[in-house]
């Protein structure tokens, strides 16, 4: 893809490099011009690459986020982002060659890459120490066991005679028949521990999932009504 803006003409790679190498300021550049030939080149294109894309909105997000820190009065550019950019920027660098070099070695039909040869010391030599015996080393084992934080005992909580969400849901229903609305606190109001109350949650989504009731909230963190639904109302009177 080749750029043509005011200040700069070129594929979006050299734009990278000179942005980089502080050759040219990122305020000179029209970010909204950049999206709009972008966006004409996908148009123009029959197959799109995700990869590509994904690429430029990585790098065209950097830029926007930048360029934002610089034009809004009262926050001045830190040096730290522009130097994450430049390390942003090398980075990119470094993985668009090194793709290059991997579409090479496919092309090849080279599964395999050898690694290079680890270079070691030729003489490794262990020195003892003089002093060392069983005392110092018994010694030196107390210290290293003193060091040692003590292990924690975990608390455990156990819960008896959890109610399951098959039973809740029955509660519910049997309550929804004798009042049709209900709030939820009503529901939880005998819960005294978490997982009970996780539970009554539950059951109040499962039972909205099969519409065998709907919930309504006026505000968030607001009380939560349930109501019976209408095909369950009717139900009821026939019965």
């Amino acid at each position: 893809m080749k750029l043509k803006l005011e200040k700069f003409e070129g594929p979006l790679d050299l734009l990278l490099q000179l942005i980089e190498t502080d050759k040219l300021d990122i305020t000179e550049i029209a970010l909204a011009e950049v999206a709009e030939q972008y966006i004409g080149y996908l148009d123009a294109i029959e197959v799109r690459n995700p990869e590509f894309i994904a690429d430029f909105l990585v790098i065209a997000s950097r830029l926007l986020y930048i360029k934002s820190r610089v034009l809004l009065p009262g926050l001045g550019m830190e040096r730290e982002e522009g130097g994450n950019l430049a390390e942003q920027l090398k980075l990119y660098k470094k993985y668009y060659d090194a793709s290059f070099v991997i579409a090479e070695i496919l092309d090849k039909k080279k599964y395999l890459y050898g690694r290079p040869v680890i270079k070691r010391p030729k003489n490794i030599q262990f020195e003892l120490f003089l002093r060392l015996n069983s005392q110092n080393l018994k010694k030196i084992f107390i210290e290293i066991l003193n060091s040692i934080q003590p292990r924690k005992k975990i608390e455990t909580h156990i819960l008896n005679n959890i109610i399951s969400i098959k039973q809740k849901i029955k509660q519910i229903k049997d309550m929804l028949f004798a009042k049709k609305i209900l709030n939820f606190s009503d529901v939880i109001k005998e819960f005294q521990s978490k997982p009970e109350i996780i539970v009554a949650f539950l059951s109040v989504l499962e039972l909205a999932k099969q519409r065998y009731i709907y919930i309504e909230q006026l505000q968030n963190f607001g009380e939560m009504r349930i109501f019976l639904s209408q095909e369950n109302i009717l139900a009821q009177k026939e019965e």
